[in-house]
């Protein structure tokens, strides 16, 4: 039967902090005036790193990381040290003077983290970072070629979800839809007609914003959208549904009450109900089925320029919205079965 062991005693005169205090007093001295006591110099030190800050969503939601750390690290016997860097968001900066810093405080971020590892007396470092980690590729009735959620930014209530659909041909319906507080708890939102071959595949960032920034419907509502998301994305958001609406995918064929499932654990996003009711899989394939038979695609949302061109010539989502690769699958503008 396994016992707890009893952790190694440190050996506080190999301690990189310990070494550096026998030749820099006046560091002593600045940490004491910090309301620090002499038993905290003595534990070994560790630098909290992040890039934690309330300017938008890629970031905020890393203040509890921060406090399970460092009381993870006081519980162990350590004395944690917060420290931040500082970062941009490229959605909330988009048409201001700061975009053009967007890239730049990639590496100033990326330079502040070597100068702290560097230079504070410090045994080790946690580094909170990779808000575009965690992702998860779902499939089902609405998406037979994948959808991609970003699982740590979902509440845990969310990993397993239905709810009825409302339904929303592009984003700025959905952001009305928000704004007129026509959305209620348990909703899952379907923004469609955003993918690559219909609108070039936009970041799907205010409508989300909104939401995540919703003390109500931040946990309780999801979006589903065959648009994108990027690093700023909170919340349970799934993007990058494909096939996309356009090209007939099944979630262009998703009417207003239907019964919406999200199953992060399961890897699975589909239709389980109509019109509010539950439905065995077989009667969903059936009425799904009818609606296809019906459907007819959208005309071009852009007849000229770049974004024309893209349309005309991209990957889907489930091959990187790509103009590269002999796996390029231009718009087909037919129905898709989802299987």
């Amino acid at each position: 039967m396994p016992t707890e062991q009893t952790p190694p005693a440190i050996d506080r005169k190999r301690l990189r902090s310990q070494r550096l205090r026998e030749v820099n007093f006046q560091g002593d001295a600045l940490r004491l005036g910090m309301n620090w006591t002499e038993d905290d110099l003595r534990k070994p030190q560790v630098l909290v790193e992040s890039a934690y800050g309330m300017g938008h969503p890629g970031t905020f939601h890393f203040r509890g990381l921060i406090e399970e750390v460092s009381n993870g690290v006081f519980e162990a016997g350590g004395k944690p040290a917060e420290f931040v860097v500082s970062d941009i968001c490229d959605g909330i900066v988009q048409a201001t003077d700061g975009m053009s810093y967007s890239l730049i405080s990639r590496d100033i971020m990326a330079a502040m983290i070597e100068i702290h590892a560097l230079g504070h007396p410090h045994d080790a470092m946690v580094l909170i970072s990779g808000n575009d980690g965690g992702i998860a590729i779902l499939r089902g009735n609405i998406a037979p070629d994948a959808a991609m959620v970003k699982t740590f930014s979902v509440p845990e209530d969310m990993h397993m979800h239905i709810g009825p659909a409302r339904v929303f041909e592009d984003e700025s319906e959905a952001i009305d839809a928000l704004i007129e507080r026509k959305i209620t708890p348990g909703d899952v939102m379907v923004i469609r007609y955003e993918g690559p071959h219909a609108n070039g595949m936009p970041e799907m960032y205010f409508a989300a914003a909104i939401l995540s920034s919703d003390p109500v419907l931040n946990h309780t509502t999801a979006i589903v959208t065959d648009g994108r998301y990027s690093g700023a994305m909170c919340g349970p958001c799934i993007g990058h549904v494909a096939p996309e609406a356009l090209d007939g995918g099944p979630i262009a064929l998703v009417e207003e009450n239907d019964l919406i499932e999200l199953n992060v654990p399961e890897r699975r996003l589909a239709v389980v109900g109509i019109d509010g009711r539950h439905r065995s899989e077989d009667e969903v394939t059936e009425i799904l089925a009818g609606r296809r038979a019906r459907w007819s695609p959208r005309p071009p949302r852009h007849t000229r320029g770049i974004l024309s061109l893209y349309e005309q010539i991209s990957s889907d989502a489930s091959h990187g919205a790509s103009l590269l690769g002999d796996e390029a699958s231009a718009p087909v503008h037919s129905p898709t079965t989802g299987a």
